[in-house]
């Protein structure tokens, strides 16, 4: 009896231990979650496993990043880690005690610029007091820091400007105190923003391996790039609402991102895409070398698509050129010079298009022209190309047009038109051009909707309707886009109606 009360005894402190044990880790760990102190108003974050790890590969490796470290952002973000990485190294403990954090960067729109950025992780096993030293926290300031109360940096080091604290085992730092402030605010309230329903069906499509995780709430993105750009500009992309979850894998010439967007409700725009499918859209036989942009959309049921024009705003489509006679890819591209545009169109039936784009002529006479044995027509009126286009759509409502092949090719410049069809029969074309072609080779073949531009050769592309802050900082920019080739976005419908998104850069 004595024997049964001892091991019954025994039993019960092993199984009381174990229970405080599990309870205190499982609390630990919660409290070192660095999602608990991302404000829910963040626009775009960014999650970096074994960040310090993934610091290293990635500047080490990246070509462009090396594009990037000359400007100043960077080049101070290179020194900060090469100090932070040069003290781990000096004290083997330390490294050991942080572990391999996994790192948030979250970005708010602020009310002077486009965006603050909010750094959180957790501190693992390292007494606060020795994390404040590598935050370039000041040591009359280290008690401050370790009690929670944000502290400014260093005002004399590479962490000028710089506020820190630590706070239920994690650790906050910004260049704004608004935005360290916000991060204390989320940690006060007690609900994540991982506990939002719409976040949690995003985050539930990422990959579990990957180099880091990047969430955007494509609303709240939408009003940050309204401070770089003028609002009617960003209102015209038509960006669907709703959270866009990326994984990020970054090659040595080249960062690709693949994920879902989860729209936030019915959107007229995936709705569209979704009932077109997706198909073939590189278009760059059919133009010059000058062209440096693009939008296409596939058309698969061109009834349908000018039906569901109906549900979208005018004012935000960027290309709805539908036409009964197009089938597959449609769309609108640019050149270098701002007067150079295009519009290309597949069809199933060259023959019927060419009649049915000849039809006003039986009331006005149409220009025409010749090139290359190819046909130019000038539309005589602006109504029918109105219909075609969409008040949306960049290009005048008079264009130059030829059938090449199974495409339609139109311009608002009958010499641009002339280049297009120089392309088409001689050679030359932008398919040719290594730095477009070698991208292209690596977008995926099909998509609902693609968009592409030559970063390197796109700098009037980008400056156009900037605001006048950004406006007198692009000029520094402009040498880091030179050095830049194919950037791209392409959607592709998933089922639920979601869509799969492909970013490359």
């Amino acid at each position: 009896m004595r024997r049964f009360l001892a091991i019954a005894l025994l039993l019960a402190i092993v199984a009381g231990a174990s229970w405080m044990l599990l309870r205190w880790d499982r609390s630990r760990l919660a409290m070192a979650d660095p999602w608990r102190a991302i404000p829910a108003e963040a626009a775009v974050i960014v999650e970096v496993p074994d960040a310090l790890a993934a610091w290293d590969r990635f500047s080490h490796t990246s070509l462009l990043w090396r594009s990037w470290e000359p400007m100043r952002g960077p080049k101070r973000l290179a020194a900060i880690m090469a100090q932070i990485n040069q003290a781990l190294e000096a004290d083997a403990a330390l490294r050991q005690e942080l572990g391999a954090p996994t790192v948030l960067v979250a970005l708010l729109r602020s009310g002077q610029g486009a965006a603050d950025a909010l750094f959180a992780g957790p501190c693992g096993s390292l007494p606060a007091e020795r994390l404040a030293g590598l935050l370039g926290v000041e040591a009359d300031q280290v008690k401050d820091f370790a009690s929670g109360r944000p502290v400014a940096c260093a005002g004399d080091s590479l962490w000028s400007g710089m506020h820190a604290c630590a706070r239920e085992g994690l650790w906050l730092l910004s260049g704004s105190a608004t935005a360290l402030e916000e991060g204390l605010l989320q940690l006060e309230r007690g609900t994540p923003i991982t506990a939002d329903a719409p976040f949690i069906r995003a985050r539930a499509t990422l990959g579990q391996v990957t180099e880091a995780h990047v969430l955007i709430n494509m609303e709240r993105a939408q009003g940050m790039l309204s401070s770089i750009w003028e609002p009617e500009r960003i209102e015209r992309l038509g960006l669907p609402k709703g959270w866009l979850a990326l994984d990020l894998a970054s090659k040595p010439d080249a960062l690709l991102l693949n994920g879902v967007l989860v729209p936030a409700g019915d959107d007229a725009l995936l709705r569209n895409l979704s009932a077109q499918g997706a198909g073939a859209w590189n278009i760059a036989r059919l133009l010059p070398q000058d062209a440096v942009q693009w939008e296409v959309r596939h058309v698969g049921d061109a009834e349908a698509a000018m039906a569901a024009r109906a549900d979208l705003d005018e004012r935000m489509r960027a290309t709805e050129a539908v036409a009964t006679w197009m089938r597959g890819s449609v769309g609108v591209a640019r050149g270098l010079d701002e007067g150079r545009r295009w519009l290309v169109a597949a069809t199933d039936d060259a023959d019927r298009a060419a009649e049915e784009l000849r039809a006003p002529c039986a009331d006005a006479p149409c220009d025409t022209l010749q090139h290359r044995g190819v046909r130019m027509t000038r539309q005589p009126q602006a109504h029918p190309i109105e219909l075609l286009l969409g008040r949306a759509a960049e290009l005048p409502q008079q264009p130059w047009w030829s059938v090449l092949g199974s495409h339609v090719v139109m311009s608002d410049d009958a010499e641009a038109l002339r280049s297009a069809i120089d392309a088409w029969s001689e050679g030359g074309s932008l398919a040719e051009l290594p730095r477009a072609r070698d991208w292209f080779r690596r977008m995926s073949d099909d998509a609902a909707m693609t968009w592409w531009c030559d970063a390197g050769r796109s700098a009037a592309l980008f400056r156009a309707g900037l605001q006048e802050r950004p406006a007198e900082g692009f000029p520094a920019w402009e040498a880091v886009l030179a050095q830049l080739g194919g950037f791209s976005v392409q959607l592709a419908p998933a089922p639920d109606g979601l869509a799969h998104v492909m970013v490359g850069l």
